[in-house]
């Protein structure tokens, strides 16, 4: 990388006073010359030397003048090096606080969820943002069957999920070590023989809680040499915070699965009768999250999350969504917000309307009034009682996959 000019240095406010007299003192009637050679301070004479300042063994400029004039360059040299020095602190200081601001962000989002999935995808989501790359994935340690999965995935090359076994390829080997790892040159590392893919460079660091590896999160890029020791001390310390979340979210998960068998429903949906749906439930309170969550698994329903009405509708607009339901108060976009934009966007693009559920705690039809005039396709009363949620998912269900009413 180029140095920069002397009057982007050192003249973006002007001369300061006191250089202006020391140069003079130094070197009375010299002249200070940009790159280009156009004069930034003084008046040049003919026939005079010109010395170079110099940075990082570089000419970022001129004086011109006398033999006495290169006392002048040295001192701007002095002043050039100092000026580097103090913006490469700002500069550090900046970046370090956007990774603080990242890793706080970021954490406060994984912990507002319970679903190990939709985790891996917050966090992969922003791993490709920061390290602006297109390719990540994230994988768990399945105990039942010893091998570690792909539960989240983002890239091309990532179209087909991969299993390891620990020790096996990259991923298994820092599971097995738990020390995270940059490797320059993928191509030329062993453990990758047996890969479909093999990317230029990948940066790979494990999940781990205290000494135990849960999982480990990859990030891979077309280039070679690409990751830098920081971004693996970055990937490390997003890794610790991403383990605590999927950790908790793991025991609810089995926790939820525990109880759902042993208070198992005779009347919910099942696959082998009941078509499936996509569904994206947006809702700011956890708890609510929680209990939807509760009712739907083991059913056809494959259930999302979004956190308020601007996060659903970016995930509404990923596609792959049979039916919303819509908590209609959330801060940043509120429900009635949200569901406004769905259907400018259904009409924009030429899309069939989706079934959108409002979810309100307010009584009467005056609130019906209000989300059926935003565009909700039906209301369900707070906090939503399960067969009622069951009975309108059918219903919606037959609808989309036009399957008959049943009698």
């Amino acid at each position: 990388m180029k140095p920069p000019s002397l009057k982007k240095l050192l003249f973006r406010k002007g001369l300061p006073e006191s250089v202006a007299k020391t140069l003079d003192a130094l070197a009375p009637g010299s002249c200070l010359l940009d790159m280009d050679r156009s004069v930034l301070w003084g008046e040049l004479i003919c026939q005079s030397m010109e010395h170079p300042v110099l940075l990082e063994e570089e000419a970022i400029g001129w004086v011109a003048g006398g033999v006495e004039a290169k006392r002048s360059a040295d001192l701007l040299s002095y002043l050039a090096e100092l000026e580097r020095e103090k913006r490469a602190v700002c500069q550090d200081a900046l970046e370090k606080y956007k990774e603080l601001s990242l890793v706080y962000a970021l954490t406060e989002k994984m912990q507002a969820s319970l679903d190990s999935r939709e985790i891996a995808s917050i966090m992969l989501d922003e791993l490709r943002r920061f390290f602006k790359v297109t390719h990540a994935s994230l994988m768990l340690f399945d105990e039942r069957c010893g091998e570690l999965k792909e539960v989240a995935i983002r890239g091309r090359e990532y179209s087909a999920a991969r299993t390891y076994k620990p020790g096996q390829g990259i991923p298994g080997h820092v599971f097995e070590s738990g020390r995270a790892e940059v490797v320059d040159n993928v191509i030329n590392d062993p453990r990758s023989r047996d890969e479909a893919y093999i990317p230029g460079s990948q940066i790979c660091a494990p999940l781990k809680i205290k000494e135990k590896s849960i999982g480990v999160v990859n990030v891979t890029s077309p280039q070679r040499g690409r990751f830098t020791a920081a971004e693996l001390k970055f990937l490390s310390t997003l890794a610790v915070q991403a383990a605590l979340s999927l950790e908790n979210a793991m025991i609810y998960e089995d926790l939820a699965d525990n109880c759902t068998d042993a208070i198992a429903d005779e009347d919910a949906p099942r696959a082998d009768k009941d078509p499936g749906l996509s569904v994206l439930y947006v809702e700011d309170s956890r708890n609510s999250r929680m209990l939807v969550d509760f009712y739907l698994r083991k059913t056809p329903y494959e259930l999302s999350f979004a956190q308020n009405g601007e996060e659903g509708l970016l995930r509404f607009q990923e596609g792959e969504v049979d039916v919303v339901l819509m908590d209609m108060e959330m801060p940043v976009l509120n429900g009635y917000e949200a569901t406004r934009a769905i259907r400018d966007y259904e009409r924009e693009h030429g899309l069939p309307p989706t079934p959108v559920i409002a979810l309100t705690g307010h009584d009467g039809d005056g609130a019906a009034h209000r989300c059926r005039d935003v565009g909700c396709t039906g209301v369900l009363s707070k906090p939503v009682e399960k067969q009622e949620l069951f009975a309108c998912l059918r219903d919606l269900a037959r609808r989309v996959h036009g399957a008959p009413e049943e009698n």
